[in-house]
C-alpha cells in the first residue's frame, strides 16, 4: 500500500502500467489473429488442398483464391501486398522490369491507385507468363500462373 492511499481503500495501477497492458494485449490479439489465418495457408501450401474452414476465416481468405482478386486488408498501410506462386515452382519473378526472387513470393506494390504493375513469371523451357495488376494500396492480390511448357 502506498502512502498517499487511505487505509482500507483498494490501490489503482498507473495508467502507465494499464497501457502498457492494454498494449501486451493487443500485440496478442494480433499474434494470435496472424497465426490463425496463415495456419489455413501453410496447409494449403503443403498439401495443395485447401482445408475445410469456418464460416468466419472462408469469409476472409477466399478471395485470396482468386487469380488476380484484390481482397481489402486493414493494417498494411499505403502499400498493396502481391503473392505469387507458380506452377511450376521456382519460377523468376519480375515487377516492372525488376527481379523480385523466386515463387513463392510475396512483396509490397508502393504505385499509386489507379495504375498498374507489369508482372512477369519466367521459368526455363515454359512460356512466361505476364499481366498488368491494378494498384490498390491497402489490398492483398494473389496470382497463380500455371506456365504452359514450350
Amino acid at each position: 500500500m502506498s502512502a498517499a492511499s487511505a487505509p482500507g481503500s483498494p490501490e489503482v495501477a498507473p495508467r502507465s502500467s494499464v497501457s502498457a497492458i492494454l498494449q501486451v494485449i493487443a500485440a496478442l490479439a494480433t499474434l494470435a489473429l496472424s497465426i490463425v489465418l496463415v495456419i489455413p495457408l501453410v496447409r494449403l501450401r503443403l498439401t495443395g488442398r485447401a482445408p475445410a474452414l469456418p464460416p468466419v476465416h472462408g469469409a476472409l481468405l477466399a478471395p485470396l483464391g482468386d487469380d488476380g482478386q484484390l481482397v481489402p486488408q486493414q493494417g498494411i498501410g499505403e502499400a498493396q501486398l502481391l503473392l505469387i506462386e507458380s506452377t511450376p515452382e521456382g519460377a523468376d519473378v519480375e515487377i516492372d522490369g525488376s527481379p523480385e526472387g523466386q515463387t513463392p513470393a510475396s512483396t509490397q506494390l508502393h504505385c499509386p491507385a489507379g495504375q498498374h504493375a507489369q508482372v512477369i513469371v519466367r521459368a526455363a523451357g515454359y512460356h512466361p507468363y505476364q499481366t498488368k495488376v491494378p494498384c490498390s494500396p491497402g489490398t492483398i492480390a494473389r496470382l497463380n500462373p500455371r506456365l504452359k511448357r514450350q
